[in-house]
């Protein structure tokens, strides 16, 4: 099934500001609940924009300075959750840095989409930390 125009639009301006650093962006796009699920950690989304701040401030926040790439492979709609899962990969000018598999699951709900989850694996050995 295709996914929704708006719906990949509003995740196209999620996954840049999460490459620019743009907590205040990311806030608004990500809901209360927002998890973050990776090697059995789980990030709640103030956690995550409290750290992503923080490398911003003292310039370590390496996905500025990363290209961040993702392929949809399938997306399945129900009612207000859509769930979208795919691959990405996170490079410079050279070979891929990092590649992942995700899960993202996005609701709609009070007129507009928001993402609730993000589950990644790194698919290879020179993952960073700061991942998708």
């Amino acid at each position: 099934m295709a996914a929704n125009s708006d719906l990949l639009r509003i995740r196209e301006h999620w996954l840049d500001a999460y490459a620019r650093g743009d907590t205040a962006v990311l806030e608004q796009l990500e809901n209360p609940q927002f998890r973050v699920t990776h090697d059995g950690t789980v990030i709640t989304r103030d956690e995550q924009l409290s750290d992503i701040a923080q490398r911003m401030r003292n310039g370590s926040w390496a996905a500025r300075r990363l290209a961040l790439v993702t392929r949809i492979h399938h997306v399945e709609e129900d009612g207000d959750l859509t769930t979208i899962t795919g691959a990405g990969w996170m490079h410079s000018a050279a070979p891929p840095a990092a590649s992942f598999s995700f899960v993202e699951r996005w609701i709609h709900c009070d007129g507009r989409w928001q993402i609730v989850v993000l589950q990644y694996e790194h698919a290879n050995d020179t993952a960073t930390r700061d991942g998708p």
